[in-house]
């Protein structure tokens, strides 16, 4: 081989290397480009399913917290009902429907359960011998149940001791009530509009 053919021989080689080095180094260079915008939107998406997530959960809380609001002023309204019902003082001038209106729909005050007169208005005839009688009653345990609810209804039960005191004689009853409610928007109350009272067998009793 010449000293020409050989200088073009090398320069052939030169070139060759030169083409493999851009070629391999090139695909690289461009394959770890690609895999940093591989982990970048592998990284964004986890972000935003993060940020998603944390949202969800916000809402959640709020749900619950809403909820746990709402029963709250549920049994807030069911307890003042139920006191007013069954705790009374006969010397009291206040009678059981003016006790009991401002937690009750007017269904409910228009119906039997709501009596226009109460036990507690009673006492000796006039002209009698007899000691009047002075009825004084108190609940003594309270449990309310939450049962069902809606934003415009809901049920409970409750699990009622209630004390009667008359003269010098005590005795206790024991009661269960399952009571009905409705929302009152104007109010932003609940307020009982049926009532079901039954005195609580042992088995009845909610521990």
């Amino acid at each position: 081989m010449n000293k020409g053919k050989l200088i073009l021989f090398i320069g052939a080689i030169v070139v060759l290397l030169f083409f493999a080095y851009q070629q391999f180094f090139g695909d690289a260079s461009a394959g770890t480009e690609s895999g940093k915008q591989d982990w970048q939107t592998i990284a964004l998406t986890l972000q935003e399913d993060n940020e998603k997530l944390k949202k969800e959960n916000t809402s959640l809380k709020q749900k619950q917290a809403d909820i746990t609001g709402d029963q709250q002023k549920l049994s807030k309204s069911a307890e003042a009902f139920l006191r007013g019902y069954f705790e009374y003082d006969q010397n009291s001038d206040q009678n059981l429907k003016n006790r009991v209106a401002p937690y009750s729909t007017q269904k409910l005050l228009n119906s039997n359960v709501i009596p226009t007169t109460h036990i507690e208005e009673g006492g000796a005839e006039e002209g009698s011998n007899d000691t009047p009688t002075t009825i004084v009653a108190k609940i003594s345990k309270l449990n309310i149940y939450h049962s069902t609810m809606t934003n415009t209804s809901a049920s409970v039960y409750a699990d009622i001791s209630q004390n009667f005191r008359s003269n010098n004689i005590q005795n206790t009853s024991e009661l269960i009530a399952k009571l009905t409610f409705v929302y009152d928007v104007s109010k932003q109350t609940w307020l009982v509009d049926t009532m079901n009272i039954q005195p609580a067998l042992p088995e009845d009793r909610i521990n």
